[in-house]
C-alpha cells in the first residue's frame, strides 16, 4: 500500500506570528480521482486556473471581482472534495517567538535557523506516527510505504531534503521502514493535491491565529475538520530535547 501526503506552508515567510504546515494523507490510488473533481470544480462556471486561498480571501489573482457568494461556493465545493478523498489532514505547527527563542542561531547549521526545516521534519514524524497508529488499530500496514510532496521551496526545500539521511538517523526502525523515496517539490499552480493543502494551511493558521472569521471560512472549517486530524504545536520543551540530538547525529554528514 502506497500513502502519498502533499502539503503546503502558511505564515512561514517573513511572518511574525504563526508558522504552519499541512497537508493531506491519501493511498496513491486516490489522487487521479481527487485531481479529477478538483479539477472539475476548478472549470466549473466561473472558472479559475488554480485556487489559492490567500487570493479567494483577498478576491484578487484567480478571484479578481468575484461577488461573494460565488467565491464562497467555489472554495466550499473544493474543501468538500478534499474532505472525501482524504484519510488524514496533518499539520505541524511552531509560533515564531519560541522559535526564535530555541532553536534559532542555537545550532552549527544554518538550516535549523528557518522554521520551514523544523516544520518539514515535525511533517514527515506525524505522518510515519499516524500509519502506525492505523497498524494499531487493526489495519494491515505491513507493506506500507508514504511518499512526500512539497510546496516549492526553492534553496530552501533542497537544504530540507539534502538532510534526508540525518532525519531518519532521528527515527526508529519501525519508522524508517514505512517511508519511501525522498520527498519532491512542486507547484501549488500544477499539482492540484498542493492547492487542497494550501487550503487547509491557510485555514490552520486563520483559526489558530483568530483571523478571518465570515460564513466561508467557517464553512470551509466544519468541512475539513471531518477530515481524521492528526498533529499540532511543536512545543519548547520539545525543541530543547531535539536540537542536541539532531546536531549530534548531523556531524558525520555536515562537515561546516
Amino acid at each position: 500500500m502506497l500513502l502519498q501526503g502533499y502539503f503546503d506552508d502558511s505564515g512561514s515567510h517573513g511572518g511574525e506570528g504563526l508558522y504552519v504546515l499541512g497537508g493531506f494523507l491519501a493511498p496513491s490510488v486516490s489522487w487521479p480521482r481527487f485531481e479529477a473533481e478538483w479539477q472539475s470544480v476548478l472549470k466549473k462556471e466561473l472558472t479559475i486556473d488554480y485556487f489559492k486561498m490567500s487570493e479567494a480571501i483577498s478576491q484578487r489573482g484567480q478571484f479578481d471581482r468575484w461577488p461573494s457568494p460565488l467565491r464562497d461556493q467555489k472554495v466550499f465545493e473544493l474543501a468538500e472534495v478534499a474532505e472525501r478523498w482524504a484519510v488524514a489532514r496533518i499539520s505541524a505547527m511552531v509560533w515564531k517567538e519560541d522559535f526564535d527563542a530555541h532553536i534559532k542561531g542555537a545550532s552549527p547549521w544554518r538550516e535549523l535557523d528557518n522554521p520551514y526545516f523544523l516544520l518539514f521534519n515535525q511533517i514527515i514524524v506525524l505522518t510515519v506516527g499516524f500509519i502506525l497508529e492505523l497498524g494499531k488499530n487493526g489495519l494491515d500496514i505491513s507493506n506500507a510505504r508514504v511518499e512526500f510532496v512539497f510546496d516549492e521551496q526553492g534553496v530552501l526545500g533542497r537544504d530540507a531534503v539534502g538532510w534526508w539521511d540525518v532525519l531518519k538517523q532521528a527515527l526508529e526502525p519501525e519508522q524508517v521502514r514505512l517511508l519511501g523515496a525522498p520527498p519532491k517539490f512542486g507547484s501549488d499552480k500544477r499539482l492540484l493535491p498542493l492547492q487542497a493543502a494550501d487550503l487547509l494551511a491557510w485555514s490552520v493558521r486563520n483559526v489558530v491565529e483568530g483571523g478571518e472569521s465570515n460564513v466561508l471560512t467557517s464553512a470551509v472549517v466544519q468541512t475539513l475538520r471531518r477530515v481524521p486530524p492528526y498533529g499540532g504545536f511543536i512545543s519548547a520543551e520539545q525543541m530543547r530535547q531535539s536540537l542536541p540530538e539532531l546536531t549530534a547525529i548531523s556531524e558525520p554528514y555536515w562537515h561546516r
